[in-house]
């Protein structure tokens, strides 16, 4: 990975944080939810990011005084990712901004959890800890990773971290109170019916068909499972259902809910649709009101 997208973090109004310092033997990255720490063999400053892979320029305005203080905490706990489920951690969490609570990725009650409101993904992992990783510094972890790797994501009180080779990643926590996500997932007890989806469509290729919620309707015919684009004559089998399904979804959400190697309860048109794994609720789909 080149350096400078390897040390690239959000852009703020801080100008000297869109730079990088190079201190000690160190270079050192930083927005005010993510820090990057690597190796460096530049002499002591800063240094426009953006110079690093050809001809590193110093950034004469600011020295490494001027750089923020390191990201310290004593960390108690640790909890472990693949970089798949990084991934999939990350496309269900917030991307609003005004909605800051959901812009992290929950850890606590032997589960880790993310959603959007919309669509949400929880995975069972035992930590001792209660805490809200930020999605900003998650990303920038997955990003480093490589296929095969595991992350070992060490938790303090104010803030969390990953060593991956020679290059550490440290996030600030989200000190936020997490929604009281259990009460909006129903009874497995209670589901009508069950269903699989096998496959589903290219979203960019059937976006320009869709209206403003991207709706499209999820229809059993027989024990085939169909997808239906509204007021068009678009339909596509997608998987098998045991029963009667019927409920309208957001295509993106319902994409980036998906495995294909799950089953899916149904309770209403209404109510939502959850992944489930043995007895274990992974996964929730909202859908649109009809």
């Amino acid at each position: 990975m080149k350096l400078s997208k390897l040390f690239k973090n959000t852009k703020t109004a801080r100008h000297i944080l869109n730079n990088v310092m190079s201190k000690s033997g160190q270079m050192i990255s930083t927005d005010i939810e993510t820090m990057v720490i690597g190796p460096s063999n530049l002499e002591d400053g800063i240094y426009k990011i953006d110079t690093l892979d050809v001809l590193p320029q110093v950034f004469e305005r600011f020295s490494c005084d001027d750089f923020p203080q390191y990201f310290d905490d004593t960390y108690t706990a640790c909890v472990t990712f693949s970089k798949a489920e990084l991934n999939d951690l990350i496309a269900h969490a917030s991307k609003d901004k005004t909605r800051p609570y959901l812009c992290g990725v929950f850890v606590g009650n032997g589960e880790v959890v993310a959603t959007n409101g919309h669509i949400m993904r929880i995975i069972k992992r035992v930590v001792n800890s209660e805490v809200v990783l930020n999605v900003n510094t998650l990303k920038k972890i997955e990003s480093i990773m490589k296929k095969k790797d595991t992350a070992f994501i060490e938790i303090g009180a104010d803030f969390f971290q990953c060593k991956l080779g020679d290059i550490k990643v440290i996030g600030r926590l989200v000190k936020r109170e997490y929604p009281k996500y259990q009460e909006v997932l129903p009874s497995l007890k209670k589901l009508v019916t069950t269903f699989k989806i096998n496959i589903l469509p290219d979203f960019k290729k059937l976006k320009p068909l869709l209206d403003s919620n991207l709706r499209v309707t999820v229809k059993s015919n027989g024990n085939k499972l169909c997808l239906y684009i509204p007021n068009t004559e678009y339909y596509k089998e997608i998987g098998i259902c045991e029963g009667a399904v019927d409920f309208d979804v957001n295509l993106k959400y319902l994409i980036d809910n998906n495995l294909t190697a799950l089953n899916y309860a149904f309770f209403n048109d209404l109510a939502p649709i959850c992944q489930f794994e043995q007895s274990h609720i992974v996964g929730v789909l909202m859908p649109i009101k009809k």
